[in-house]
């Protein structure tokens, strides 16, 4: 099997297995056999947990809790179709359909998480700013129709490389390179579903605590009236804090690995790439197996919903 080699390749010497490719050795680091699959058991565990509890636990219905679920279901396969088969399988590499495939299955997943997150902020923003609307916006119905949008846009991105600039061959593996078309989709990917949502977001949130500053006058103005006003303003605040803490732990998450990748991409940094790249691609790759226990945390109907499934699960047993 022929290989193509790309400068997403980060290999060092630790552990030396046999390649069946070019009958020579090539050397898999020993964190990828060790790191790579507890973060893709830790990614899939979790995430069918917070899907189990979703789908067990009636009151969780609205459309935020739908479009957590079908989040979950996106880190399922993450775990199954992308982790497991190429970062956690040392001998990814040997097979050809795996070596081309997985690439962009991982960025469509990539992809599917950070609109998913952006979806279920985009709800919550909604809620703040039209309270008397939330309801409405966050009905179950609202979410069935995003769900297809986010998965078939997620599809398009992630397979279009193969239908038009790096089509797949049976013989070899064709992955990433310094071709225009490469790295016109790459910063494409990176720039248009990574720093714009993440921007949007943003101001978003900006607008949210203007609107509650301006509700904090108005409280106080008419504090004697507000007591079913000042728990629903309560809610909305704690909505809001929340899905800022959960934006911004995902920009901590792959905000190093994407500039990163992007200054190696442009040679902007030429030093050795396992310096810099591998470590931020740990990190990066496993905000997929911390997006459920950062919703958790979060998420007082999902705290309750787990211990409930836990507490049937184990007085059945």
């Amino acid at each position: 099997m022929e290989v193509t080699r790309s400068f997403l390749s980060i290999t060092t010497s630790a552990i030396t297995l046999p390649s069946r490719a070019n009958g020579t050795l090539t050397s898999t680091p020993l964190a990828y056999l060790i790191i790579w699959p507890i973060i893709a058991v830790v990614t899939f565990i979790g995430n069918v947990i917070m899907l189990a509890t979703i789908m067990r636990t009636k009151h969780l219905r609205n459309g935020c809790y739908v479009l957590m679920g079908s989040m979950f279901v996106s880190g399922i396969l993450y775990s199954l179709l992308y982790l497991a088969p190429r970062w956690a399988n040392p001998y990814w590499r040997e097979v050809v359909f795996i070596c081309s495939i997985t690439q962009l299955i991982g960025i469509l997943f990539i992809v599917n998480l950070n609109l998913h997150i952006c979806a279920i902020a985009m709800i919550r923003f909604l809620g703040v700013k039209y309270p008397l609307r939330f309801k409405a916006v966050s009905s179950p119905t609202v979410a069935y129709i995003s769900v297809p949008v986010i998965w078939i846009i997620s599809i398009l991105v992630g397979f279009m490389p193969l239908v038009t600039f790096m089509p797949y061959k049976i013989d070899t593996c064709v992955t990433f390179g310094r071709k225009d078309s490469d790295i016109l989709y790459l910063v494409i990917v990176f720039a248009m579903l990574f720093f714009i949502p993440l921007i949007v977001i943003s101001v978003f949130y900006a607008t949210i605590w203007k609107i509650l500053k301006v509700n904090d006058i108005n409280m106080e103005r008419h504090r004697q009236r507000a007591s079913g006003s000042s728990y629903e303003r309560s809610y909305h605040v704690r909505a809001a804090k929340q899905t800022i803490i959960i934006v911004m732990v995902f920009a901590a998450f792959w905000l190093p690995f994407v500039l990163t990748f992007l200054l190696f991409l442009f040679d902007v940094i030429k030093i050795d790439q396992t310096i810099i790249i591998q470590p931020t691609q740990f990190i990066a790759f496993s905000y997929a197996g911390a997006n459920p226990f950062i919703h958790y945390i979060q998420s007082s109907g999902l705290r309750h919903g787990t211990k409930v499934l836990f507490r049937r699960f184990f007085y059945r047993k």
